[in-house]
């Protein structure tokens, strides 16, 4: 009996090495977003702490140079939010095109492992009406040659 050849094979493993690829670089991406994300969170945390201790030295009476300084201090962490804003927005545009290129190689690939099972299907099915066919005409070469007749038992 001869072994299934898909033709496509060669093709099916480079699709699939290209969807292990894509799904790499989706990870990579998405731990670029949660750094960006988590490095976002961190200045608007820093930037509240600052806005609550530049409210509790306004209510103290603190000095207008002092109170300069941290509203220095805000306008630059607004500023670092912004940018880290800006960054995780394009990390989150990068998650979304390096999903959408996984999602593209897997489809590639799933259907030529579908085309594969399908001619496989087709080969088992035609290679077993092969064997049948051999097996019919040995047993009727067999009868009407009046060769030996197996017994119910399998014996001749």
């Amino acid at each position: 009996m001869n072994d299934f050849q898909f033709r496509l094979d060669t093709l099916l493993e480079l699709r699939a090495e290209a969807e292990t690829v894509a799904a790499e670089k989706l990870a990579e991406a998405q731990s670029e977003a949660k750094e960006a994300e988590r490095s976002h969170e961190e200045l608007d945390a820093a930037r509240r702490q600052t806005h609550a201790e530049l409210i509790a030295l306004q209510d103290q009476g603190i000095g207008a140079g002092r109170l300069q300084s941290m509203r220095l201090v805000m306008a630059r962490l607004e500023q670092s939010i912004e940018y880290a804003a800006e960054l995780l927005n394009a990390a989150r545009k990068a998650v979304a095109e390096k999903r959408e290129d996984y999602h593209r190689a897997h489809r590639e690939r799933r259907a030529l492992d579908e085309l594969r099972l399908k001619r496989h299907g087709v080969w088992s099915r035609e290679t077993a009406r092969r064997d049948q066919r051999a097996m019919d005409e040995v047993a009727s070469n067999r009868h009407r040659n009046g060769g030996p007749r197996l017994s119910h038992r399998g014996n001749a």
